[in-house]
């Protein structure tokens, strides 16, 4: 998928290069150890502490798709998100409660 490109070299920080992998549809965190994609989801993550919605960016670079997240009475506060199935087992481990909507290239 990266053939012809170059992000390995070329003077690229490492905000450059996660940028225009996001750009070319590809997270980082999305790439496995030899190079290939992992499947993404769209998901729901929820909790009953602000700050572990805070930590979902800052802590576990999990890509937000709304960075307001909204409180909802029923289970704290709510957003909606992409991630792997590693991120979400490592969510559900920290006691994210997460719900999954559809995979990112499937129908959805």
């Amino acid at each position: 998928m990266l053939e012809g490109t170059d992000l390995g070299h070329g003077g690229m920080t490492s905000i450059e290069k996660a940028c225009t992998l996001r750009a070319m549809g590809v997270h980082a965190a999305c790439r496995g150890k030899e190079g290939h994609t992992m499947p993404r989801y769209r998901i729901t993550i929820s909790s009953r502490r602000a700050e572990a919605m805070v930590d979902l960016v800052r802590r576990h670079r999990i890509l937000v798709s709304d960075h307001g997240a909204r409180r909802n009475e029923e289970v704290g506060f709510l957003v909606h998100a992409t991630a792997t199935d590693e991120e979400i087992q490592l969510l559900t481990a920290e006691g994210y409660i997460v719900e999954t909507r559809s995979a990112v290239d499937g129908p959805g």
